[in-house]
């Protein structure tokens, strides 16, 4: 398995917010090259996200879907 947390950036950013920070920004280490194999759904994602009226923007962007590893970076409020 990847992932060490199955939290969602939301979930991340409201446990944050709770504890006095703010979001910053989101990086990650660099792109697995398994993850382009992917980059053909990216249009269907979009699809169902604007059918479903789910926000797009935050959590299927190309560096989320195809990124090693994610880092949240927070500031104190």
């Amino acid at each position: 398995m990847q992932h060490i947390s199955s939290l969602s950036v939301d979930q991340y950013n409201n446990l944050a917010i709770i504890n006095g920070l703010i979001p910053e920004r989101i990086g990650f280490d660099k792109r697995q090259t398994t993850s382009k194999l992917y980059i053909p759904l990216i249009p269907l994602i979009w699809l169902i996200c604007k059918i479903k009226s789910i926000p797009y923007q935050l959590h299927n962007q190309f560096d989320f879907l195809t990124a090693r590893k994610l880092y949240f970076i927070y500031k104190k409020l």
